[in-house]
Protein backbone atom coordinates (compact mmCIF):
# COMPACT_ATOMS: atom_id res chain seq x y z
CA UNK A 1 0.00 0.00 0.00
CA UNK A 2 1.33 3.14 -1.06
CA UNK A 3 1.68 6.07 1.78
CA UNK A 4 -0.32 9.33 1.28
CA UNK A 5 2.71 11.10 0.38
CA UNK A 6 4.12 8.62 -2.39
CA UNK A 7 0.53 9.30 -3.88
CA UNK A 8 0.41 12.68 -4.04
CA UNK A 9 4.17 12.83 -6.22
CA UNK A 10 2.97 10.73 -8.20
CA UNK A 11 -0.18 13.27 -8.47
CA UNK A 12 2.16 15.78 -8.87
CA UNK A 13 4.54 13.82 -11.33
CA UNK A 14 1.41 13.30 -14.07
CA UNK A 15 0.11 16.56 -13.84
CA UNK A 16 3.40 17.93 -14.54
CA UNK A 17 3.48 15.61 -17.23
CA UNK A 18 0.33 16.06 -18.69
CA UNK A 19 0.30 19.88 -18.52
CA UNK A 20 4.22 20.54 -19.09
CA UNK A 21 3.10 23.13 -22.10
CA UNK A 22 0.71 24.50 -20.20
CA UNK A 23 2.94 25.38 -16.76
CA UNK A 24 5.83 26.85 -19.38
CA UNK A 25 4.02 29.13 -21.31
CA UNK A 26 2.56 30.43 -17.89
CA UNK A 27 6.24 31.25 -16.68
CA UNK A 28 6.90 32.54 -19.82
CA UNK A 29 4.12 35.22 -20.16
CA UNK A 30 4.87 35.66 -16.27
CA UNK A 31 8.69 36.90 -16.82
CA UNK A 32 7.61 38.51 -19.94
CA UNK A 33 4.88 40.71 -18.55
CA UNK A 34 7.57 41.10 -15.89
CA UNK A 35 10.46 42.59 -17.66
CA UNK A 36 7.60 44.82 -19.44
CA UNK A 37 6.36 46.19 -16.67
CA UNK A 38 10.32 46.95 -15.04
CA UNK A 39 11.07 48.36 -18.24
CA UNK A 40 8.27 50.71 -18.54
CA UNK A 41 9.13 51.59 -14.56
CA UNK A 42 13.05 52.40 -15.26
CA UNK A 43 11.88 54.52 -18.14
CA UNK A 44 9.62 56.78 -16.11
CA UNK A 45 12.03 57.28 -13.55
CA UNK A 46 14.96 58.36 -16.14
CA UNK A 47 12.89 60.27 -18.34
CA UNK A 48 9.88 62.05 -16.01
CA UNK A 49 11.42 62.72 -13.09
CA UNK A 50 14.51 65.19 -13.12
CA UNK A 51 17.15 64.37 -10.21
CA UNK A 52 20.22 66.47 -9.37
CA UNK A 53 23.42 65.31 -9.19
CA UNK A 54 25.83 65.81 -6.72
CA UNK A 55 28.61 65.21 -8.87
CA UNK A 56 28.03 68.27 -10.69
CA UNK A 57 29.39 70.82 -8.39
CA UNK A 58 29.56 74.44 -9.46
CA UNK A 59 33.34 75.33 -8.98
CA UNK A 60 32.99 79.18 -9.54
CA UNK A 61 30.82 82.05 -8.95
CA UNK A 62 28.17 82.89 -6.55
CA UNK A 63 27.51 79.59 -5.77
CA UNK A 64 30.85 77.72 -5.62
CA UNK A 65 30.91 74.01 -4.33
CA UNK A 66 27.27 73.72 -4.57
CA UNK A 67 25.25 72.09 -6.44
CA UNK A 68 21.65 72.42 -8.66
CA UNK A 69 18.66 71.08 -6.26
CA UNK A 70 16.19 69.05 -8.56
CA UNK A 71 13.40 71.51 -8.40
CA UNK A 72 16.05 74.11 -10.84
CA UNK A 73 16.04 77.00 -8.58
CA UNK A 74 18.40 76.45 -5.20
CA UNK A 75 21.53 75.36 -4.53
CA UNK A 76 21.97 73.06 -1.98
CA UNK A 77 25.63 71.87 -0.18
CA UNK A 78 26.67 68.21 -1.30
CA UNK A 79 27.36 67.15 2.13
CA UNK A 80 23.66 67.91 3.03
CA UNK A 81 22.65 65.42 0.66
CA UNK A 82 25.25 62.65 1.94
CA UNK A 83 26.10 62.45 5.44
CA UNK A 84 29.70 63.34 6.62
CA UNK A 85 30.57 60.00 8.57
CA UNK A 86 30.75 57.23 6.10
CA UNK A 87 29.83 55.19 9.17
CA UNK A 88 26.11 56.50 8.60
CA UNK A 89 25.94 55.11 4.60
Amino acid sequence: MLSSIEVYKQKINTYFKKYKKQILLNYLVFFIVLIVFTSIDQIIKTFVFKHGNALEIIKEGQHAGKILSPDGYSYINPESIWPINQIDW
